[in-house]
């Protein structure tokens, strides 16, 4: 489920295979080990991919790593694709968990585990407090967060995640992820905040 935020327009301009006929083609193809078909699933969605790589790791030689390894995992799995969900979904949730596996391996993945009840009411940013930015200067914004308020930020507004996957993820309790997410929504607030002051 894609929770319905603030974030959402970000959603919206992300574009791939768009007919579903054609997705299945593509991905019978790529099951076939057909070279054009995965060369057309690669390139249709390699963009897209990065832009999620690069939510989670910033650096984008680093990103273009990961994406590279998850493009290997994605081949090398597609077969148990069920149709289910679009097939950007099922690839995105691949990249995600390699992205959260390079931190880990990194040890870039830092988490606050305290956790304060009084700031679970921080409320969710709003289409109008994002609306005087780009998409662009929002992912910037983005970045300038603290990795572990990022990456929980990302992992629930962008890509969905309920705080019990974050959980499971992170190896955190659903508590510290959603203190994560109050302190990640408050510290991007106070950063749109001053850059419409200042802009």
């Amino acid at each position: 489920m894609i929770h319905s935020l603030s974030l959402e327009r970000i959603q919206q301009e992300i574009h791939s295979l768009n007919n579903k006929e054609e997705e299945s083609a593509v991905v019978q193809g790529c099951v076939e080990g057909n070279p054009t078909a995965q060369r057309i699933l690669y390139e249709s969605n390699y963009n897209q991919l990065l832009g999620v790589c690069m939510r989670y790791v910033s650096e984008k030689a680093e990103a273009e790593d990961v994406l590279h390894d998850s493009f290997i995992i994605i081949f090398d799995k597609i077969s148990s694709y069920q149709y289910k969900s679009k097939i950007i979904s099922w690839m995105t949730r691949i990249v995600i968990n390699q992205a959260l596996a390079y931190l880990r391996k990194k040890k870039k993945l830092r988490i606050d585990y305290n956790t304060n009840p009084e700031e679970l009411d921080q409320p969710e940013i709003t289409r109008e407090e994002l609306q005087p930015f780009s998409t662009s200067q929002v992912f910037h914004f983005l970045d300038q967060l603290p990795i572990g308020y990022r990456t929980v930020l990302s992992l629930y507004s962008i890509d969905g995640l309920s705080h019990k996957e974050i959980a499971n993820h992170l190896s955190i309790s659903e508590s510290s992820s959603r203190s994560q997410l109050t302190r990640a929504r408050k510290a991007l607030r106070e950063i749109l905040t001053n850059n419409r002051r200042h802009g």
